[in-house]
């Protein structure tokens, strides 16, 4: 009798163990930062700096004083085009470091409890991509010895 409750634990342990896997595996690829509001900054910022070496290469303080309305482009910004460029892009660079910071929290959580939940002792492994290809075996070894 007693040996049937230790199978049960042992089947209900890697039940646990799969669907923890599982998820893992499937919330990690859904789960993944979106790149779109960094890449709309760095576009924001090229844009900035290509407008201010324009006003710069092309200034001509004689136009500006003229009667006449001068070009937009001879008489300069003063640098408020990068400075606008770099208050809109800020906000979307600080999407995406926080949006990193928790999926990397994310990631070291799931990957300790999947690590608990498997019995992973191995805490020798320094490098963070190491260690979770060593949990990761190591779950799936465990799940190929239950088929």
């Amino acid at each position: 009798m007693e040996g049937d409750v230790s199978e049960q634990k042992a089947h209900l342990d890697l039940a646990d163990i799969k669907v923890a896997h599982q998820m893992y595996i499937l919330q990690k690829s859904n789960f993944k930062p979106n790149q779109v509001p960094e890449v709309l900054g760095i576009i924001i910022l090229s844009f900035g700096l290509l407008l201010e070496a324009l006003l710069i290469f092309n200034h001509k303080p004689s136009s500006c004083a003229a009667v006449e309305v001068p070009s937009f482009f001879e008489c300069g910004s003063d640098g408020i085009i990068l400075i606008a460029c770099i208050i809109l892009s800020t906000p979307l660079f600080l999407i995406t470091a926080i949006a990193k910071s928790n999926y990397k929290k994310w990631k070291m959580k799931t990957l300790q409890d999947l690590a608990k939940i498997s019995n992973f002792h191995n805490s020798s492994i320094t490098s963070k991509h190491g260690r979770e290809m060593s949990i990761l075996s190591h779950v799936e070894s465990l799940l190929g010895e239950e088929e």
